[in-house]
């Protein structure tokens, strides 16, 4: 992600490939974390989300 926003602040053109790619790679990140048990107060948090 920081070689990504390094490289449009110094305004070289980026594929739109390279966004798609790496937008695809943070979404599967919060399914990942969903599949996580909680212990304690922390699950009874997730349950009432």
């Amino acid at each position: 992600v920081c070689e990504l926003e390094k490289s449009v602040r110094a305004g070289r053109k980026v594929e739109e490939k390279e966004f798609v790619v790496l937008t695809e790679l943070l979404m599967v990140q919060p399914l990942k974390l969903d599949g996580i048990e909680a212990e304690g107060k922390a699950r009874a948090q997730r349950k009432a989300e």
